[in-house]
């Protein structure tokens, strides 16, 4: 099982293609309450400073060598740079000199009005967002400077508190205490910073690619196709796993596996997605279907599922016909029931199989040990390759695929 969660985390981190998120509001309500977390802590850090300011140019006064050896600094003007620095931040009224913490603001507040927009100002409030907030980002950028001198100060005392703080003591426990809630704070500002920093830059890559699913662009009559780089990580959910990470895709589609795997497509392309949750759904679909097949999933099991969801089944008996409890379904009605399941359910994604009953023949001969998830590096520069929204899905030719590995 490790092995398996290794694997796919590895070409998680190897994918570049950024998914719009898959609940736009409770991305935002989620990312506003982060970034408003550490806008708070940055916050309440500026003003512990400058509540304390004699008291901590007494501290940088009488014990700057010390402090110089203690936070481990290369020269002890490093001590007083680094701390008037940080008291200048705290001190000025000037939006110039808040780390950008006024353009963070700024985002947390286009978030809440995501969050909290009506269904019919959603969209605008969407689009508003996403227009303004990468120059807001890029001014929070210029404002707060991780490469500059100053964080990088603050991040070797951050360092130190992380690891010797216990160490850090003076000649007066008063001195000491000081110190030690002076490295504290610094801490703090640092992490909180480099935490808002990270947020900023996933909110920009969301934004983008929600904007982009939501207008999607049309050029010289090409369809629009998710920014990517030329080799690119992509999923494909087959009953032929094993065979497929052993032999590699074919040329020509197996004249038995219309719809499946191994050029399944009617266009004589792999079906792929970008999306790891889309590909373990459908990879889930195929089980439960070979398991019907196979006859380890009943129709009774589905109707359950059915009621639990409270789906109505006034057109479902329209096609399966309604035998009652004490009647079993035979294998074509339960893959119809199923299939009526996957169109009906608001908690799975449909893979649309179209018609179940020409796979029965597939399925038959495969166990569920079969199916699995590939992991495959496709040239993205190869002709023939076309998108599709619904699933997140490329479709590609096989000679675009360059690696295959089997990861579920």
């Amino acid at each position: 099982m490790s092995d398996t969660k290794s694997r796919i985390r590895y070409y998680l981190t190897t994918a570049t293609i950024v998914m719009p998120p898959r609940h736009f509001k409770l991305y935002a309500t989620n990312r506003g309450k982060e970034l408003q977390q550490w806008y708070a802590t940055v916050i309440n850090a500026l003003a512990w400073f400058k509540s304390h300011k004699t008291a901590i140019e007494e501290l940088l006064d009488n014990y700057k060598y010390e402090m110089q050896e203690l936070l481990q600094l290369e020269h002890y003007n490093d001590v007083t740079y680094l701390f008037d620095s940080i008291m200048a931040h705290a001190t000025s009224d000037s939006s110039y000199h808040d780390y950008g913490l006024s353009k963070v603001k700024d985002i947390i507040r286009s978030l809440n009005d995501i969050t909290k927009a009506s269904d019919a100002d959603f969209v605008e409030y969407c689009k508003i967002a996403m227009k303004y907030t990468p120059s807001t980002v890029g001014y929070f950028n210029d404002s707060y400077k991780p490469t500059s001198e100053t964080m990088q100060l603050m991040g070797k005392v951050a360092d130190i508190y992380g690891e010797n703080k216990d160490k850090l003591v003076l000649d007066s426990d008063e001195s000491t205490a000081l110190l030690g809630e002076l490295v504290k704070y610094t801490t703090e500002i640092e992490r909180s910073l480099r935490k808002i920093s990270r947020v900023l830059v996933d909110i920009v890559e969301k934004f983008k690619a929600q904007s982009d699913r939501m207008q999607p662009r049309y050029s010289n009559d090409e369809k629009y196709i998710p920014p990517h780089e030329t080799i690119e990580t992509l999923y494909h959910c087959t009953a032929f796993a094993s065979e497929i990470a052993a032999n590699g895709f074919g040329k020509t589609r197996p004249d038995d596996r219309y719809g499946l795997g191994n050029l399944g497509s009617v266009d004589h392309t792999i079906s792929f997605t970008y999306d790891m949750k889309i590909a373990r759904d459908i990879c889930r679909c195929l089980k439960e279907v070979c398991m019907i097949v196979h006859g380890k999933l009943k129709s009774h099991d589905i109707l359950s599922w059915i009621q639990h969801e409270k789906i109505d089944t006034k057109t479902m008996y329209q096609t399966v016909g309604k035998h009652g409890p004490n009647n079993s379904y035979n294998l074509l009605d339960t893959l119809e029931m199923y299939n009526f399941y996957l169109w009906s359910t608001k908690l799975r994604t449909n893979p649309v199989f179209g018609s179940l009953r020409s796979l029965v023949p597939t399925f038959s001969k495969v166990s569920v040990e079969d199916i699995g998830i590939l992991a495959c590096q496709v040239n993205m520069k190869a002709e023939g390759i076309e998108y599709l929204k619904a699933e997140h899905e490329f479709r590609v030719p096989p000679e675009a695929v360059l690696s295959v590995k089997r990861i579920l």
